[in-house]
């Protein structure tokens, strides 16, 4: 069983985002003065276009996507793209050659429209220029052109072969260049300005463009009737036709392209005559609670909200089944396919959210009673839920086919707030169990990535996972896509595709369309997946075996004395990278990236805190900071020491030196705890801040000392040996006062995070995560580990995402910013350091042995004793240190 009209959203998803993908290639570049042209390009535009898109971007964007993006790669092994591209690149390649070709494209905004032509689409350009820019236009025509005829409805029409069989033909009139391979299609483009029946005149078509944001690079027109009535991609009968045909008239959507992320979001118009959008715009939205009641695994949903089921389903019914949808009272409905783990098998269920859950209940055995199926109804419990058998046949409306038609509902179970229809027991009660036990698709990290772009209320919501099914989707094409093996990868490359609708009640839909493309990192169900679905651990998300990464030695060192730190530098005058050693024979080291050293130095004390690059003398060349217990130490690239320095502490030191630019002028500020409790605060000549109150903390603290800032405010953190926070101003002023103190667990690393709601992060002695605000709110979140981890950090990423990592007796786990478990890894020990040094992997200590995770590549290198790892010209540097030798090595 199979619902067509279901499984074919997916690929009319499929076939926007796809001409998305080429739109944005085309328009490589282009800003618009319209108020100068002399005739609107929507005035050279037939009424019939399927597609319209207009774009702001440059030929530079064009090179980059095409040369580092995923989708465009794929698209471009598929020969009707790849042809399309080399046309592109032609073109692209004149408009680079020539000073007023880039004068042209990128100063005035380009259209593209495709119309339905002789059993395909064919493409119509248009350009707007300024009248200030006839003169150029013309020596571009003559330059780069053919002259075909002098008399072409009064206009010359020139042509450009383009390293192909059917040339692209050309006519300037009035402030538009009008462009296109068909002869015919030009035709209609003048009859269309002469006659006045074009997109100009078009009342929806117009009432969508004047939504089109200002400020956008794309935006995206499609035509309802046009597109759907004559595409033949997909096994579309008639009535497929007309059913996605008569969905509404043009949408528009502003559009967001990314290197893995397709975004559109915009507003559909209609008529007000019976059809899909005109049933969505009458009704309420609803939320996204049906989440946690889908199976795991699911392929696809649609969920369909409304004010009762009576005013969206309809009021004539045929019999006593398809009176029941009206009667039982409900607000949303939900149809999801998904793969049953037990049977193997891809299933569907049926959900429905009740109004009133007690009035529900009710109907639901009244109806039960009245057909004599209730004799189970009070019988039949599992882990409490009421279980009971039911017979209904399929309900007649114009959405069957979505909600009904493959799927023989004869069972239904109860949840708080859901009821969930199905075929058998045995499907309900594995239901039953993934709900009991959090086995979930809320809990996926699939939902969790999907819920960024999707909108939390709606009317109509439909998810694909296409990679989890990829030959049911494949087979779904017409026969000349259907083996096509590029067609295939895209598809097992396509993480999501999501279709939202939002009533607006203007005659006016929100519609929103996103895709997420992620070039083979998701999970098949069905096609011999590289990670079969058995081996995922759902209640920790997925289960990743470890595999062990080579490394390369490229040079190691010895010291005098053991090593208490080496750390790989960098210098922003430099191009290659230095290794600093501190011994505790208060020696210090100095070597190149070939291993020469070059210098040693007697220091005052040993030190081995971590080392700070700073500008002392704001001439752009860096010298090293770091303390010891007893002293400040600040030694150039010589190992000669600063002005000053060594500067002696007149009170031991517990804890590292923090540093802050204060103005942003390399006007430095360190500070650092003493073991009186208190922060003292010394400028780069060591002398004590003026301004500085020196806070002292209540109780003792051997902790590091954190700074922070948002927008223009720092705060300087102290932790006290008993996990309560101190956060002062750098006028030693506190600036934060907790409502209340919730002690961090030893192991927890301390983060702000700095988006748009920034706070404070870290576990507490109790195992929950704290988030604390600047004005002081304070609140605690579960995690989804059972346990208290022995260890935990929080990590900023390069893309400013947040990720959570904790450690729990010998398993990492990975989670994401909604806290979803994405990942977890099995160690072959007990991870015992608090270490989480940068956004790619985690260092982790098993008493001499430190394990290097790297958490994007699913894999680990060991190094003996202590190791870092730096990224030096797109390499990983690792260096790694056990008593006096030290050793730099690359990941292969």
């Amino acid at each position: 069983m199979r619902s067509k009209r279901v499984l074919k959203i997916t690929l009319i998803v499929f076939v926007i985002s796809i001409l998305l993908a080429i739109s944005t290639k085309i328009l490589s570049g282009f800003y618009l003065n319209i108020k100068e042209a002399y005739l609107h390009p929507y005035s050279a535009m037939p009424p019939s276009a399927a597609v319209v898109v207009k774009g702001v971007n440059s030929p530079k964007v064009w090179k980059d996507v095409s040369q580092n993006n995923d989708l465009f790669y794929d698209l471009n092994c598929l020969q009707d793209f790849k042809n399309l591209f080399d046309k592109i690149h032609y073109t692209d390649s004149i408009i680079g050659e020539n000073d007023d070709c880039k004068t042209i494209f990128t100063e005035n905004e380009l259209y593209l429209a495709l119309y339905p032509l002789n059993d395909s689409f064919e493409a119509l350009l248009i350009l707007s220029y300024k009248k200030t820019e006839r003169k150029i236009v013309n020596a571009v025509l003559k330059e780069f052109t053919q002259k075909q005829e002098e008399k072409f409805h009064g206009m010359t029409l020139y042509s450009i072969n383009n390293n192909s069989e059917k040339p692209i033909f050309i006519f300037s009139k009035q402030g538009l260049i009008v462009a296109s391979p068909d002869i015919d299609l030009l035709e209609e483009s003048v009859k269309s300005m002469k006659s006045g029946e074009n997109l100009q005149s078009d009342e929806f078509f117009q009432k969508v463009a004047k939504t089109s944001g200002k400020k956008v690079d794309l935006s995206f027109y499609l035509s309802y009737e046009n597109l759907f009535e004559n595409i033949d991609v997909f096994n579309f009968d008639e009535n497929e036709k007309n059913y996605f045909s008569n969905i509404g008239k043009w949408v528009e959507a502003d559009v967001l392209v990314r290197k893995k992320m397709l975004i559109l979001n915009g507003y559909s118009a209609h008529d007000g005559d019976e059809n899909i959008l005109t049933k969505i715009d009458a009704h309420n939205e609803n939320n996204n609670l049906f989440l946690s009641y889908l199976p795991e695994s699911i392929t696809t949903f649609i969920a369909l909200s409304f004010n009762d089921g009576e005013s969206f389903l309809g009021k004539n019914y045929s019999d006593e089944s398809q009176k029941f949808w009206r009667d039982i009272s409900i607000s949303q409905m939900v149809k999801t396919r998904y793969f049953n783990l037990e049977t193997k098998k891809e299933e569907c269920l049926l959900f429905a959210k009740p109004i009133d859950n007690e009035y529900s209940q009710n109907k639901i055995f009244e109806f039960l009673a009245e057909s004599g199926d209730n004799q189970n109804v009070d019988t039949t419990y599992y882990s409490g839920f009421v279980m009971g058998r039911i017979n209904l046949k399929n309900t007649s409306n114009e959405f069957d086919n979505i909600l009904f038609d493959d799927i023989n509902i004869q069972t239904f179970v109860i949840f708080d707030s859901i009821i969930a229809f199905g075929e058998s027991f045995s499907q309900l009660k594995h239901l039953s169990e993934q709900i009991i036990n959090h086995r979930t698709f809320d809990q996926t990290a699939v939902c969790a990535d999907m819920l960024e772009y999707a909108r939390e209320n709606h009317n109509f919501f439909y998810l694909s996972l296409p990679a989890r099914s990829t030959s049911r989707t494949m087979g779904l094409f017409n026969e000349k896509y259907a083996q096509n093996e590029s067609l295939n990868s895209f598809i097992k490359n396509t993480d999501y595709l999501g279709l939202q609708f939002n009533s607006s009640r203007n005659k006016m839909t929100l519609s929103s369309l996103f895709m997420k493309y992620s070039s083979g990192e998701s999970i098949a169900v069905d096609d011999k997946p590289q990670i079969q679905v058995s081996d995922i651990n759902y209640d920790s998300g997925q289960k990743v075996e470890m595999q062990k990464r080579n490394s390369k030695k490229i040079w190691e060192a010895n010291m005098p004395g053991e090593i208490l730190n080496a750390q790989i530098l960098t210098d922003p005058s430099e191009d290659f990278y230095k290794v600093a050693v501190l011994d505790n024979q208060s020696n210090m080291a100095y070597f190149d990236h070939k291993g020469n050293k070059q210098w040693q130095i007697k220091l005052k004390s040993s030190a081995a805190g971590r080392i700070t690059m700073l500008d002392y003398y704001k001439n752009g060349k860096w010298q090293m900071y770091f303390n010891s217990d007893s002293h400040i130490f600040m030694v150039d690239k010589l190992g000669r020491y600063v002005k000053n320095y060594p500067y002696k502490f007149r009170t031991k030191v517990v804890s590292n030196g923090a540093v802050i630019d204060l103005n942003n002028k390399k006007d430095y500020r360190i500070f650092y705890l003493n073991e009186k409790r208190q922060i003292s605060c010394v400028d780069l000549n060591t002398a004590m801040a003026s301004d500085w109150a020196m806070p002292t903390l209540n109780r003792p603290s051997d902790n590091d000392l954190y700074v922070s800032k948002h927008k223009a405010n720092w705060h300087i953190t102290a932790i006290d040996n008993e996990g309560s926070l101190y956060f002062y101003n750098v006028n030693g002023k506190e600036s934060v006062r907790p409502t209340k103190q919730i002690k961090k667990h030893q192991n927890s690393n301390f983060s702000f995070v700095n988006d748009a709601d920034p706070r404070w992060e870290y576990l507490s002695e109790t195992g929950f995560l704290v988030r604390l605000y600047e004005n002081g709110k304070i609140t605690e979140t579960n995690i989804p580990i059972r346990g208290i981890p022995q260890w935990f950090a929080v990590k900023t990423l390069e893309n400013s995402s947040v990720k959570y990592f904790a450690a729990l007796s010998d398993e990492i786990y990975v989670m994401n910013s909604n806290l979803v478990v994405e990942k977890s890894f099995k160690l072959n020990f007990i991870p015992q350091t608090k270490e989480c040094k940068s956004y790619k992997e985690i260092n982790l200590s098993n008493g001499n042995i430190s394990e290097i995770y790297f958490i994007e590549s699913n894999s680990y290198l060991s190094f003996e004793g202590k190791a870092e790892m730096s990224k030096i010209n797109n390499k990983n540097i690792v260096c790694s240190f056990k008593n006096k030798t030290f050793t730099i090595s690359e990941i292969e």
